[in-house]
């Protein structure tokens, strides 16, 4: 679904202490240099308690209480990079993201979807966190819901700038435009929206990468929903001079696909970069399937010889397969694929079955897939997972497997991350949380955790959050103590 968005540290983290704090809804900072007993290996540098700022509202008046969150939500679009060129790190995020309730006074409560939650930036610099929307963001972007953030450099000038996939309100039909944030020479973000389609849709994924060889970055967005009023599919955006243009270039069976996923990467090593559709369908068969589509120098086709379907593994009642990444997992200078996908039936009572899910590469535009042989622990039965980062845990000069989740409400799971390590004969191995992440001994748990690097020392420092009911969550910023 999303590229790797914090790049492959050299030296990263072996374990992360978590510190839950209580929450506040006015805006605070309090940092503190102590560090954490002797075994600890994180550091707490500062924390900030903040509250959002939500637009459209209709049924909450000032008559009504509220408006309040029906459940904490979700926080799945957001990315940190140096975006003003200061040489520090900011983190921007959209929503939390989930239905909002009202009381009439009466006890009678209303739902409102139609409600946007405004991005907000948060500056990580000198082991401080603090809120700098005011003076990053320009032009108040705001999402009923933000789905997925990534970091590039549209426009060229060597600063990050922010691309957000969005798709309206989750259970009704209200669906929206995606968000562009384009960096200028004043420091600033500008919400630049316009300079892309403004077409509505589900969109629910996003990928990034050079199709056409010219040396920019072009974009990928994929809506779930096809038909109506939910939009188009998948859409290529080619980037023309920093301008972000629809494309058709895509085959029309893949414009049309209901993806919940998408990947960019060159998995032929022919030097073009190959796209990766991650179907949602119901049921799957093979030409519902997730598929490869190779780059013929910068074409797309659904002939036969021009698409690989995955097939194995990947079939049921109800698929969704909701990341996709590459990694060599067996160093032969192909990429294979790490695919995470919800398999189960029709029925929305069933429990969430997740299932993570290798493929080898096998360098004649096949792949097999090797999970029973290679992932120990393969199935997982927790909240939805947001993002997989691909990186060296436990310094042994191999790639290991680093998934968070940031559903603000799964305090009843085992935790907010799962770690698979690989040996040397390339066997992944699921560490339980608690003894290899090192969580607190309490009951309480981090909800969210995103990684940052606060001291530029090539190593994974982490940024947690937790939320609450209201209008508000607490970012706590720790510091990597391992190397």
């Amino acid at each position: 679904m999303m590229d790797v968005m914090f790049g492959r540290y050299k030296n990263n983290l072996f374990f992360i202490f978590l510190i839950i704090s209580t929450f506040s809804c006015n805006k605070s900072n309090d940092s503190s240099s102590k560090g954490n007993d002797a075994d600890e290996h994180f550091t707490r540098l500062s924390t900030l308690s903040f509250s959002y700022n939500i637009t459209g509202h209709t049924y909450c008046t000032s008559a009504n209480e509220g408006p309040s969150r029906e459940h904490k939500g979700s926080i799945s679009s957001f990315a940190v990079a140096d975006f003003n060129n200061d040489n520090f790190q900011e983190l921007i995020i959209g929503g939390p993201t989930w239905r909002f309730k009202c009381s009439d006074g009466s006890g009678y409560e209303n739902f409102d979807d139609n409600i946007s939650v405004q991005f907000e930036s948060f500056s990580i610099k000198n082991g401080i966190i603090s809120n700098n929307t005011s003076d990053l963001l320009t032009g108040t972007p705001s999402a009923m819901h933000a789905r997925e953030g990534t970091a590039a450099d549209v426009n060229g000038d060597g600063i990050k700038d922010f691309i957000s996939a969005n798709h309206g309100e989750d259970q009704g039909h209200n669906r929206e435009a995606n968000t562009l944030l384009l960096s200028n020479t004043n420091g600033k973000l500008v919400n630049s929206t316009n300079k892309i389609p403004t077409t509505v849709g589900y969109y629910h994924s996003l990928a990034t990468g050079d199709i056409d060889n010219d040396n920019d970055l072009d974009v990928l967005v994929g809506s779930i929903h096809f038909t109506g009023n939910q939009g188009p599919g998948a859409v290529i955006l080619q980037n023309n001079n920093g301008a972000l243009d629809n494309t058709s270039i895509l085959p029309e069976e893949a414009r049309t696909s209901a993806a919940t996923s998408w990947h960019i990467a060159d998995l032929d090593n022919d030097g073009w970069n190959d796209l990766i559709l991650g179907a949602n369908c119901k049921p799957c068969n093979d030409n519902d399937s997730t598929k490869i589509y190779w780059n013929n120098s910068g074409q797309f086709s659904h002939s036969t010889d021009n698409y690989t379907i995955l097939s194995e593994g990947l079939l049921g009642n109800k698929v969704a397969v909701m990341e996709i990444v590459d990694i060599d997992y067996n160093k032969d200078n192909y990429k294979d694929l790490i695919i995470i996908q919800n398999n189960r039936n029709d029925n929305e009572s069933d429990p969430q079955k997740w299932e993570l899910i290798l493929f080898k590469n096998n360098g004649n535009r096949q792949f097999t897939n090797i999970t029973s042989q290679n992932i120990k622990k393969m199935n997982f039965t927790q909240g939805n997972p947001i993002k997989i980062y691909i990186t060296d845990l436990d310094e042994d000069q191999d790639d290991d497997i680093f998934l968070i989740y940031c559903g603000l409400d799964q305090t009843d799971y085992d935790g907010s991350a799962d770690v698979w390590l690989k040996n040397e004969d390339g066997i992944f191995t699921l560490i339980d949380s608690d003894t290899f992440l090192k969580w607190n001994s309490s009951n309480q748990r981090s909800q969210c955790l995103i990684p940052v690097d606060v001291d530029s020392d090539g190593d994974m420092d982490i940024i947690e959050i937790v939320g609450n009911t209201d209008l508000g969550y607490k970012l706590t910023l720790q510091r990597n103590n391992k190397n």
